[in-house]
């Protein structure tokens, strides 16, 4: 092996030590404690209370009436499309809600193909689509009860949604 070589591999292992031992620049993560350390050092910020946790549970999630409002933006856009109209006669859809049931807590999904995850708030509405034709009667279709809307803002702001599974 050539002293240059040898020279370069042993840098990056000094390098990568100095990384993992939390001595190098970059490295947010603080240094191990010694277990017979018996002195604490103070967090940055405090655990929550109970009580601030409660208080601030639902803090960013969208109400129902936005929830109801995302889903059937979504869904008009589908099954009230201009494609469905011309072909399968749809002359406009409307919705009855029955539940909604929002989770305990949010989770990191990729919401569009090659985008990061983002924080997504789940969500179980169980509703009647009622699809309106013209050239035969309405028709009744229960959904939402096998699956979860995943809502989350667009890139305006907006709400939004994906229906899937967990």
């Amino acid at each position: 092996m050539s002293c240059s070589l040898w020279r370069s591999m042993c840098l990056l292992c000094v390098l990568f030590l100095l990384t993992v031992t939390g001595c190098g620049e970059n490295n947010p993560s603080p240094p191990v404690a010694n277990a017979d350390d018996k002195t604490t050092t103070p967090a940055t910020t405090p655990p929550p209370t109970p009580a601030a946790t409660e208080k601030n549970d639902r803090e960013g999630w969208p109400t129902e009436a936005e929830a109801k409002a995302a889903i059937f933006k979504v869904e008009h856009a589908i099954h009230a499309s201009q494609t469905n109209k011309d072909v399968w006669k749809v002359k406009d859809m409307k919705h009855e809600v029955k539940s909604v049931k929002f989770a305990q807590r949010t989770t990191q999904k990729q919401m569009n193909f090659g985008a990061q995850a983002v924080t997504v708030y789940p969500v179980k509405i169980l509703y009647t689509r009622i699809t309106d034709y013209s050239h035969k009667e309405a028709t009744r279709e229960e959904s939402g009860a096998d699956g979860v809307w995943f809502l989350y803002r667009d890139s305006f702001g907006e709400w939004t949604g994906k229906y899937g599974s967990e």
